[in-house]
């Protein structure tokens, strides 16, 4: 790392204006793991399978899925939460397991 980015990297890890977050939650879990928390730990109002429907392909059948907010309430598979989603609910999904233990 260049010495003015070192410089520049604050308390905790978090580079200022770069991608490097040391502290970020989540941090050396695989987008797998990720998905298993973030869905533990929604209520189960807001999640469920995905049912025989035109909605989903054959193949996606019995999927995860949760309520998200996309311009409107959507239900969209598990699978295919984009990075940024992740990112929103994994602190929550975090804390609720630390609650556990």
């Amino acid at each position: 790392m260049a010495a003015a980015q070192q410089a520049r990297i604050g308390e905790g890890g978090a580079l200022m204006g770069n991608v490097i977050h040391f502290d970020s939650p989540g941090r050396g879990m695989t987008r797998e793991q990720k998905l298993a928390m973030i869905y533990r730990h929604t209520h189960s109002d807001f999640k469920g399978r995905a049912e025989a429907t035109e909605l989903w392909p054959a193949d996606k059948i019995g999927s995860p899925t949760i309520l998200i907010y996309r311009n409107g309430t959507t239900i969209v598979l598990l699978d295919d939460l984009t990075d940024a989603e992740i990112a929103d609910r994994l602190p929550y999904a975090i804390e609720r397991q630390k609650a556990l233990t």
